[in-house]
C-alpha cells in the first residue's frame, strides 16, 4: 500500500514540475492575446469589468481639498495620468522605444494645469504605505528623475487623515513661483 501511495505521490510531483516548468519557461509567442483566441472573438465578451470609482477613497480625499486649492488658483486638477502622457523621450535620442517603454505604464496621482489652456504645470503623487517598499521607491526614484530631467516640477504629500489646505496651497504657489 505505501508503494502504491508512494508511486501516486511520485506521479503528481513529477506532473506538477512539468506544469510549473511549463508556465516559467514559456516563450513568448506562446502566450494567446484575445484577438487570437477565436472563442472569445465569438462570444465578443472579454474578462474585463468596469470600477465602480476613479479614485480611492485615500485619493478622493485629498483630491477634494486640492480642487479647493485649484478653483482658488485658476487650475484644473487631471487625475491618473499615464507618465507618457506628461513626458515624451527626446526625438535625438537613439534608444526611444526603451525609453518610452520605461515612462509607459507608470501614472502619476494628480497633476495641475492652467485653467485656460491646460498647460501642465505640477505632478503631484500622493504617497501611502506602498511607497516604503523597495520596488516602489526604486519606481518613485525613477519617476522624479524623469519628471526633473523634462522640467516637470513634482510635489509629494503623504496619505493623513486630515490635509490642511494652506499647506496644500503654499506648497503649491512655491512650486509655481520658481
Amino acid at each position: 500500500m505505501q508503494t502504491i501511495s508512494f508511486l501516486v505521490f511520485s506521479i503528481f510531483i513529477i506532473w506538477l514540475a512539468v506544469k510549473l516548468f511549463k508556465f516559467f519557461f514559456r516563450r513568448e509567442d506562446d502566450y494567446q492575446f484575445p484577438e487570437n483566441r477565436q472563442e472569445e472573438q465569438e462570444e465578443g465578451k472579454l474578462p474585463y469589468h468596469r470600477k465602480d470609482y476613479l479614485l480611492t477613497l485615500t485619493e478622493k480625499k485629498f483630491y477634494d481639498v486640492l480642487k479647493r486649492v485649484a478653483e482658488k488658483n485658476n487650475l484644473v486638477i487631471q487625475s491618473k495620468v499615464r507618465l507618457e502622457d506628461l513626458i515624451e523621450v527626446d526625438k535625438q535620442e537613439y534608444n526611444q522605444w526603451k525609453w518610452r517603454g520605461h515612462i509607459r505604464s507608470y501614472h502619476i496621482d494628480f497633476t495641475l494645469c492652467d485653467k485656460q489652456t491646460l498647460r501642465l504645470l505640477i505632478a503631484i503623487e500622493l504617497d501611502d504605505y506602498f511607497h516604503s517598499r523597495p520596488d516602489r521607491q526604486k519606481r518613485d526614484s525613477f519617476v522624479e528623475r524623469a519628471l526633473e530631467s523634462a522640467g516637470l516640477p513634482l510635489l509629494r504629500f503623504t496619505v493623513k487623515s486630515f490635509y490642511d489646505e494652506n499647506e496644500i496651497s503654499n506648497q503649491i504657489l512655491t512650486v509655481q513661483n520658481k
